[in-house]
């Protein structure tokens, strides 16, 4: 018992040594030093140096097989790179400040597309599948949609788009609540199936 009680008194004089001499080691960060630890970006890199993860207020503009493409609009967001660095894929909020996306990329360009958009006058969310160019072509502004499941201004559509980007097939609901099956043929001539 005097041996559980000397070693409780150790304990707590140890405990309020401690709590006496702690705080003065211990300062509060001035406001410059919180300043300084703040950035406009970071990227994660792997063992090899390459930079694999970018977490940014404004993405720099993705590079690919070499080479550095413009954004088409500023990105505040997390970018994913390949082994070789280059864009594999994100996710951020566009510079409209409205916009959110989830972009997971082929080797040269976008392969699938999520979007919701808070836009007052059209809003929409939707899902885009694009097609993968062959690797000898020139990256185009914008991948080639083949695919889009949307709802815009609460209008739900499933849209199957031609090799030329124009839609071939569209299923939806009108303001109505009445479906849409539409079919357009490569003449140009679009049948309405749901009539």
């Amino acid at each position: 018992m005097k041996r559980l009680v000397l070693i409780l008194s150790a304990a707590i004089t140890f405990a309020a040594l401690l709590a006496l001499l702690l705080p003065s080691k211990l300062k509060t960060a001035t406001a410059e030093e919180v300043e300084m630890q703040k950035s406009t970006g970071i990227d994660f890199v792997d063992a090899n140096g390459v930079a694999r993860i970018n977490i940014s207020a404004n993405s720099p503009d993705p590079f690919v097989n070499g080479k550095r493409y413009k954004r088409d609009m500023p990105v505040a967001g997390i970018t994913l790179r390949d082994s070789k660095g280059n864009e594999a894929g994100g996710m951020g909020m566009l510079g409209n400040g409205q916009t959110r996306v989830i972009a997971l990329d082929y080797s040269a360009r976008e392969a699938i597309f999520l979007w919701a958009d808070d836009d007052s006058t059209n809003p929409s969310a939707g899902l885009a599948v694009n097609e993968k160019l062959k690797p000898a072509e020139d990256i185009p502004e914008r991948s080639r949609r083949r695919i889009a499941l949307q709802v815009e201004n609460d209008l739900p559509t499933l849209t199957f788009l031609g090799k030329d980007g124009k839609p071939r097939i569209v299923i939806g609901l009108d303001s109505l609540d009445n479906p849409i099956i539409q079919i357009t043929g490569k003449d140009g001539k679009t049948r309405n199936l749901a009539e």
